[in-house]
């Protein structure tokens, strides 16, 4: 079955449920309409052999199927969603003429990007930025600290601006009891603060664990202070919030502009 935060459960043809074999994430996956009989299209491009890094760190190891033949990858950047991203970038590729025989080196040179679980080191003090704006992108990224072998430091801020989105009511989506044992502190911080809260208490979190802070570089401060010396610390922001946090690193030297990196 797919996730309960999936985008799409019925045939988009004829609104029948699908039924899936197997759903590697979201609703993304092998499936196939019980009415109708629609399925997933023949694939031209497609992961055939996938190991994907035990400490969620990365690197992957993937094989993927295409018109020419294997490529075979090495994929810095962890999680599933990448090898799709990895498998889209061949395509397109592909498509527009590029040699594919070059690909393999440029996707090994890969980094995170701009708040995309990118790593900062901040004095001592190492940080986790990741931009989350639905239940899927969230979901993502706590399946990967949850694999980290580092203390669970954590700080979620979100935002209710017009870019950020006003309802978030996709938090009860996110499947924040799956990491909820493993927290050993968490700062929430932004407008919508309070929101965060009370998910992480109905997800079990204890709420001597959870601490409101709406000011963000307070929050950031507050936050790393959990750490302690030598600590990891684990953020998960929406849109402005990502983007207001990196202004703070950036006057605090750990970060540069993100188009200069």
């Amino acid at each position: 079955m797919p996730e309960q935060s999936a985008d799409i459960i019925r045939c988009v043809r004829c609104q029948e449920d699908l039924l899936y074999e197997v759903a590697y994430m979201s609703h993304l996956g092998i499936y196939r309409c019980p009415n109708c009989g629609y399925t997933l299209p023949k694939l031209d491009f497609a992961a055939t052999s996938i190991k994907l890094a035990s400490d969620g760190a990365g690197p992957s190891q993937v094989t993927i199927r295409t018109p020419q033949g294997n490529v075979e990858l090495e994929i810095p950047l962890p999680g599933l969603h990448n090898v799709y991203n990895a498998t889209a970038a061949l395509g397109a590729a592909l498509a527009a003429g590029f040699d594919i025989d070059k690909a393999p080196a440029a996707i090994a040179s890969m980094r995170p990007a701009f708040g995309r679980l990118e790593k900062i080191q901040a004095g001592d003090r190492t940080i986790y930025l990741a931009f989350v704006k639905n239940p899927t992108s969230f979901n993502l990224v706590l399946r990967l600290i949850k694999q980290h072998p580092t203390e669970k430091h954590a700080m979620v801020v979100g935002s209710n601006t017009v870019v950020d989105g006003e309802d978030f009511a996709w938090l009860w989506d996110v499947d924040i009891e799956d990491i909820a044992g493993d927290i050993v502190d968490v700062v929430c911080s932004g407008t919508k603060a309070e929101e965060f809260a009370m998910r992480l208490k109905y997800a079990d979190v204890p709420l001597d664990k959870i601490s409101i802070v709406h000011e963000r570089e307070a929050g950031l401060d507050a936050a790393l202070q959990n750490t302690g010396p030598g600590g990891t610390l684990y953020i998960m922001a929406s849109y402005t919030p990502t983007n207001e946090l990196r202004r703070i690193m950036q006057k605090r030297g750990w970060v540069r502009h993100f188009w200069e990196e």
